[in-house]
């Protein structure tokens, strides 16, 4: 098990003791945990799984900016995050800086308000810039396989999103039914509360 932890952590799969020390000591604080009750068992599990869909987001997000980058960038100067359903939605509609320029102001101002995304000024400045936003390639070449590429991230991202949100409601519906669950919740302010 101890091989297995380690080739996780270090590719090379180097042994040394001073290493292999915390990881013995990770496994062992690991199987630990079967003295917990069903409750907890479940809790931890479902947070342990959640990390890991944190995880491929932030990997999809880094790909996802990466690709813009090639073909694109003028997108992420527009939003200030780019893992959310919101930015998923636009690169869904508009994939390139062509399609968007293609869209009406009422289009754009019309899928900003669906999206709960109502200050005016904000729209304004984005609505500005997608006007003056000159093409970074004309290359179709490269601007085709950049934007498949961008695509398939975004889907990626989008259901990633939507399984974070599904965990979350679970991890919360599970935490409630736990004996403590009084006490250290009121040490969170109202806005994280579970």
């Amino acid at each position: 098990m101890l091989a297995k932890y380690r080739e996780a952590f270090k590719p090379s799969r180097a042994k040394d003791d001073p290493t292999d020390r915390p990881a013995g000591y990770a496994i062992l604080s690991g199987s630990a945990r079967t003295g917990h009750s069903a409750g907890m068992r479940s809790l931890l599990s479902l947070i342990e799984q959640r990390r890991e869909l944190v995880g491929d987001k932030t990997r999809f997000t880094n790909r996802l900016t990466n690709a813009l980058k090639q073909y694109y960038p003028q997108a992420l100067e527009w939003f200030d995050d780019i893992d959310t359903v919101l930015f998923c939605d636009f690169l869904t509609r508009w994939p390139t800086l062509p399609a968007v320029k293609r869209a009406s102001r009422k289009t754009l101002e019309t899928f900003f308000h669906a999206h709960n995304c109502r200050r005016a000024k904000l729209i304004g400045e984005r609505l500005e810039s997608i006007r003056c936003a000159l093409s970074l390639t004309d290359d179709p070449r490269i601007v085709a396989h950049h934007r498949l590429l961008a695509l398939m991230l975004v889907a990626q991202l989008h259901t990633a999103l939507a399984a974070i949100d599904v965990f979350d409601k679970k991890i919360a519906t599970v935490a409630r039914t736990l004996p403590d669950f009084g006490l250290f919740d009121s040490f969170c302010p109202e806005q994280v509360r579970i």
